[in-house]
């Protein structure tokens, strides 16, 4: 079983190789691919990316300061490898329309935590309390042949609005007139919104993959105003924009 596992991520590492050179840009050197392939056959024993248990599970990376090496400093097109795999998976089984969905989630991670990327207190839905995790919007394509993740952006709150927001919060309690309490700070483009991600990742779907037709895009209710629905539809050319189904909403195959 495992030698086909093997022989699989070999395979697909070679296939990932070959969609990266038709996006023209640098491909892998063999000793790169055979490193994706010790990660990825790592994550299918070990089921996480962990350099600990990988070295456990006897598959000869004894040293974890080179796997840290690699994804640091090694010059392969990291934000493209994504996109190369979703073209080639899309070619492979020949999808030609799909249905997007738009979905945010978060991660805990420990409070001690200071050098993963987006790490911030997050409200936490279940106990109303906070924890320190990450935020993310991802896009999923859903078809008749597979599902799969086609596209994330991590979410950091914008500092400046978060201090408005305790700062409107006390001036309100304080019965301060809403005409003289402190302006909301304009966006900064360094920290966009969930909304401006979810639209980052519809356009660049739309522009990287023109040869599948987008049939509906669901979203969360979070995405539920005009504003962002005439917008997904714009940079999809999909007039099918659905983001609370109903039971007696008609939708269009």
């Amino acid at each position: 079983m495992l030698i086909r596992q093997m022989d699989f991520v070999v395979h697909y590492v070679a296939d990932l190789n070959a969609s990266l050179k038709k996006l023209k840009t640098s491909s892998l050197t063999q000793i790169q691919c055979n490193w994706l392939v010790t990660v990825l056959m790592g994550l299918i024993v070990a089921g996480s990316i962990n350099w600990a248990a990988f070295s456990r599970r006897s598959l000869g990376v004894s040293n974890e300061s080179q796997l840290r090496w690699m994804f640091r400093y090694a010059k392969i097109a990291w934000d493209l490898l994504l996109q190369a795999s979703v073209s080639h998976l899309i070619a492979h089984y020949g999808i030609t329309m799909g249905v997007l969905v738009l979905d945010d989630s978060d991660k805990m991670r420990s409070r001690n935590t200071s050098k993963i990327v987006g790490v911030h207190k997050v409200k936490d839905k279940k106990t109303g309390g906070w924890f320190m995790g990450q935020e993310f919007v991802f896009l999923i394509l859903v078809t008749n042949t597979l599902t799969m993740p086609v596209g994330f952006r991590f979410y950091i709150p914008d500092p400046a609005l978060k201090e408005w927001k305790k700062l409107n919060k006390a001036e309100k309690k304080a019965g301060i007139p809403l005409k003289e309490r402190t302006r909301k700070p304009e966006p900064n483009p360094k920290y966009p919104s969930k909304k401006a991600l979810a639209l980052q990742l519809l356009e660049q779907f739309a522009k990287n993959h023109p040869e599948v037709k987008i049939q509906t895009v669901l979203a969360d209710a979070l995405y539920g105003d005009a504003d962002f629905m005439d917008a997904a539809s714009k940079v999809t050319s999909c007039a099918q924009i659905i983001s609370q189904l109903r039971t007696n909403q008609l939708v269009r195959n």
